[in-house]
C-alpha cells in the first residue's frame, strides 16, 4: 500500500452528497461491477495524498 501498487478496481466514485443514491444502487443491485466509493473530504477522485487534497482545495 505504501508503494501505491494496490489498485482497488473502482467502478464508480461518487461525491459525499450522493451517498443515498449509492446505497439505493447497491440495494437494487443496479451498480456496475466493482467497487463504489464515496469521496470524504476530497474534492475530486485521483488524489493520492493529504498534500494533494489540500492543494486541490485551494
Amino acid at each position: 500500500m505504501l508503494d501505491r501498487r494496490i489498485y482497488p478496481c473502482m467502478s464508480e466514485v461518487l461525491p459525499w452528497a450522493e451517498i443515498p443514491r449509492a446505497h439505493q444502487m447497491m440495494w437494487k443491485n443496479e451498480h456496475k461491477p466493482g467497487n463504489i466509493a464515496v469521496l470524504v473530504n476530497a474534492p475530486q477522485p485521483e488524489l493520492k495524498s493529504l498534500e494533494d487534497v489540500i492543494e486541490a482545495g485551494r
